[in-house]
């Protein structure tokens, strides 16, 4: 008698304790999906999202971000599935430890080897220890704790003003 091992992924989910509310959405890349038609997605991406980047979604990110004057930062949006959300989910724990004042805007800066990402970036007129714990705290507490959030294409920072 012989037995067929099979590899099985393992998914590792969150304790349902922890009251994780977000659950991230893994997008891969068209070229990776299985039976992938790269239109159907698209059209998709542009129904839940917006096809215009007014409505829904972007419409809170907008009044909660400073956006560029240029399209940088909704392309960014468009083509990375999910980060829209994040971005979302992070509102309230940024006013938690950065003040109901914060002020926030949103860059897409490009790296040497021409990958893409998306910088949150908190505007602090104080002073340089008490952001830099803010931040630590915002790190430790609510970011760090599941580090699949943003797909490594997000980065919470600050800028002295």
């Amino acid at each position: 008698m012989t037995y067929e091992l099979k590899e099985v992924p393992q998914i590792g989910w969150p304790d349902a304790s922890s009251g994780l509310l977000y659950r991230p959405q893994q997008t891969l890349p068209a070229q990776h999906r299985p039976g992938c038609r790269p239109e159907l997605y698209r059209e998709l991406d542009k129904q839940s999202f917006g096809s215009d980047m007014g409505e829904g979604p972007m419409a809170e990110i907008r009044r909660f971000y400073l956006l560029p004057g240029d399209s940088s930062v909704v392309d960014f949006l468009n083509s990375n599935n999910g980060i829209h959300q994040v971005l979302l989910d992070s509102i309230p724990q940024l006013k938690k430890y950065f003040g109901a004042a914060v002020r926030c805007s949103l860059e897409s800066r490009c790296d040497e080897s021409g990958d893409r990402t998306l910088y949150a970036v908190v505007r602090w007129p104080g002073p340089f220890h008490a952001v830099r714990d803010a931040l630590a705290k915002f790190d430790d507490e609510w970011w760090l704790l599941y580090p699949w959030r943003g797909g490594g294409h997000l980065i919470f920072t600050y800028e002295l003003e």
